[in-house]
């Protein structure tokens, strides 16, 4: 038996081809995996952007006050 196993591995073989001449029956598995969709996680990114869009239009609107109050933002007008 274990020259039998030596010799299927020198010729690439299985012990089926082997002894008894079938040839292997090819399979295909098609493993497909599918993620669950985490809205916590949707939710929470969402916020996250949203949040600091705000915040960058709120600090713009604060700067351009500041600018506003110390007279500065007199090139924007005529």
């Amino acid at each position: 038996m274990d020259n039998l196993i030596k010799l299927a591995e020198m010729l690439g073989v299985s012990l089926d081809q082997l002894v008894l001449g079938k040839t292997p029956e090819k399979t295909l598995e098609r493993v497909i995996e599918r993620r669950e969709i985490d809205i916590k996680k949707i939710i929470k990114v969402f916020w996250i952007i949203f949040g600091n869009l705000l915040l960058a239009v709120f600090l713009l609107l604060v700067f351009y006050g500041f600018l506003d109050y110390f007279a500065l933002t007199s090139f924007w007008q005529k």
